[in-house]
């Protein structure tokens, strides 16, 4: 993943469901977004509220904007990312 693919993943999510930039930053570091912070996990889910479902939210609609932007509207594109079995 590169850095312009997690802003173009950000900046769909924005645009098409009306989420804060900002608010979508704090995850996105997990996806490789330059502007976000350096955080743990444990941080970016107290960012949220402290709500695993909260961040949990966040990083599916993430998962969606890459699928959207990166993976050419295809949800079989994440399955590259799936754990061996």
């Amino acid at each position: 993943m590169t850095e312009e693919q997690a802003r173009d993943a950000v900046r769909w999510v924005s645009d098409s469901q009306g989420i804060k930039h900002d608010a979508l930053v704090q995850a996105a570091g997990f996806i490789g977004h330059p502007d976000a912070p350096n955080v743990t996990l444990n941080e970016a889910i107290e960012h949220y509220g402290g709500d695993p479902i909260n961040f949990t939210l966040y990083m599916v609609m993430l998962c969606g904007g890459l699928v959207a932007t990166v993976g050419d509207a295809d949800p079989d594109w994440l399955k590259q990312f799936d754990l061996p079995a």
